[in-house]
């Protein structure tokens, strides 16, 4: 997989500008992924969180909905990452940006 020009146009900016909180400087598919599917308020806090911290903690979805998504409340961000992992193979840790960004 190639890095994607113009993705910094379409990614929230504090995934893609170093200095914001959160920040993601180098993204990978796994960060994108968690932007696509928790959105841009919170996808880079899910991005940047540790594999430790608890997602809905993060994420604030209620039970439905986590369970819409095949997780629940205890669901770790490195649970999360590793059935992303599952689904992307290992394009998961291919990095989106290059060059200058």
């Amino acid at each position: 997989m190639r890095a994607l020009a113009g993705l910094d146009k379409v990614l929230p900016k504090p995934f893609v500008n170093p200095g914001s909180e959160p920040c993601v400087s180098n993204p990978t598919v796994l960060g994108v992924r968690a932007v696509y599917q928790f959105g841009s308020g919170v996808g880079p806090s899910v991005a940047a969180a540790p594999d430790s911290a608890n997602l809905e903690s993060i994420v604030n979805l209620s039970a439905a909905s986590l369970a819409a998504n095949g997780l629940t409340a205890s669901t770790t961000v490195g649970q999360w990452r590793a059935m992303q992992v599952q689904k992307l193979g290992s394009d998961a840790y291919q990095t989106v940006l290059s060059g200058g960004q």
